[in-house]
């Protein structure tokens, strides 16, 4: 049965899934939810309420942020089971299925790791540490949703504890999340981070943001008008709209630059959503024509995506009040990779494998250890993610041109394919079962191979 008090959050995440996932496994989910509630009846969060909160806003961060498949929502639901109640990983693999109950082993090997250091050096091992050791990316993504729910939760902490986890975020999850393109997350991460880390700088620069908020509200109504007005005379699709840069990121602005709230450049952002990529350019064209584009601040991360896969224009122009604002373009594709980041590379197929009537996902991600299982994800590689390293396990290839990149899925072994201006190349080293160890001998094979696309290639 499920629990009263909890019916109505439990109802709201499957409505969630429902609405992008109708093919889920709603039994599973549920029961996942139930064997949850039963196991943690005994409880209670800091803040007094029942421990089954926190699972199910995890589940539905993972759902509504990240839109995963049911297996994550069901490892969500219980991420907690193995490490703070009497369930063991057999008890959930046989109740569920061994790839959850990995999953939820998974979340609580991260939770057990010691965050002692803060050098640089170490915090960025630990980092790739976190990466590499995750023989399923989802066990990350479920973290990292289980770490922004305890900050958005942090009130409940005493000083000393949001201090330290706020350092944790601010310094790995944080930079994790970036890594993964999940920009909004990373953002909100950040923001919460900097809010017990520099209470006073926070709350200056969000109490700023506020006494003028109808003012900026104004100006970037204004501006979303005028972009809206001239591309539907021009006939282009879009979607358009204006948004404040985040507190941290006008914080890191003011740090850098040594500069007040009142001297940084630019605080608007702008995004246009378009159809294709020719439209993308189009509209820069219409944008530095509405208004006198600043030299020197345009950049085209289409033509030269970042690492973590994020795609768009940037330019930054001056409005008719004489402030500045940048403008982001990109296409809706674009839009959902630099919103969701790697969980966006998440495909549905209709009439695939899975659990149930479940279809088949696949996915990529920019710069790490991932489980590439079918073809197809290839043409993610080559169309979205240029100049990114990808670590393959399972799978290799003996050859070094894209024309091997088919055989890269055929042949049993380690493989490493690597994106460059050139094209696809692979590279394949048999090694042992030390995640690192393939990761060091997939990259020395890939230099190896060509010495000019080393620059391309990272270890994580």
């Amino acid at each position: 049965m499920l629990c009263h008090d909890h019916s109505e959050q439990y109802e709201n995440l499957e409505k969630t899934v429902r609405g992008y996932n109708p093919a889920a496994d709603f039994q599973h989910i549920r029961a996942a939810f139930e064997f949850a509630a039963e196991a943690h009846k005994d409880q209670k969060r800091k803040s007094g309420e029942p421990y089954i909160i926190h699972p199910l806003a995890v589940a539905q961060i993972v759902a509504e942020e990240l839109r995963l498949d049911s297996e994550s929502i069901e490892a969500a639901l219980l991420h907690d089971v193995i490490e703070d109640t009497a369930a063991t990983h057999e008890q959930v693999s046989k109740l569920f299925s061994p790839t959850i109950a990995d999953l939820v082993e998974g979340v609580s090997k991260l939770t057990r790791i010691q965050y002692a250091t803060k050098e640089d050096e170490q915090m960025e091992n630990l980092r790739k540490m976190l990466i590499a050791m995750s023989k399923d990316i989802r066990v990350i993504l479920i973290k990292i949703a289980d770490r922004l729910h305890n900050m958005r939760t942090m009130e409940y902490q005493s000083p000393a504890k949001q201090k330290q986890k706020s350092l944790e975020t601010m310094e790995i999850y944080a930079p994790i999340a970036h890594r993964l393109g999940m920009q909004r997350i990373k953002w909100e991460l950040e923001d919460l981070s900097l809010k017990y880390l520099d209470p006073i700088g926070y709350e200056e620069i969000v109490s700023k943001l506020e006494a003028k908020h109808q003012e900026y509200e104004d100006f970037m109504r204004r501006i979303q008008i005028q972009i809206d007005n001239r591309l539907k005379e021009l006939n282009i699709d879009h979607i358009v709209y204006g948004r404040m840069k985040h507190p941290y990121s006008i914080y890191r602005k003011m740090f850098n630059q040594n500069k007040s709230l009142d001297e940084i450049f630019d605080l608007f952002a702008f995004r246009v959503i378009v159809n294709s990529v020719g439209d993308c350019y189009n509209v820069l064209g219409v944008i530095h024509d509405l208004y006198k584009p600043i030299l020197g601040r345009f950049k085209d991360y289409i033509g030269t995506p970042k690492p973590n896969g994020y795609q768009s224009l940037h330019t930054t122009v001056i409005g008719p009040d004489g402030l500045p604002f940048e403008v982001q373009i990109r296409t809706k594709e674009m839009h959902e990779i630099a919103e969701y980041g790697v969980a966006a590379h998440w495909k549905y197929k209709q009439n695939g494998q899975g659990a149930g009537t479940e279809g088949k996902y696949g996915f990529t991600m920019a710069g790490a250890v991932t489980g590439a299982t079918y073809p197809e994800q290839i043409k993610l590689l080559r169309a979205q993610l240029p100049h990114t390293f990808f670590l393959v396990p399972g799978y290799g290839a003996q050859g070094g041109t894209a024309a091997d990149v088919q055989h890269a899925f055929n042949e049993k072994g380690h493989g490493a394919i690597v994106n460059s201006s050139r094209g696809i190349m692979c590279a394949w080293k048999k090694t042992g079962n030390n995640g690192l160890d393939f990761a060091q001998a997939a990259r020395d094979a890939a230099i190896a191979m060509r010495d000019d696309i080393a620059q391309f290639v990272t270890v994580l």
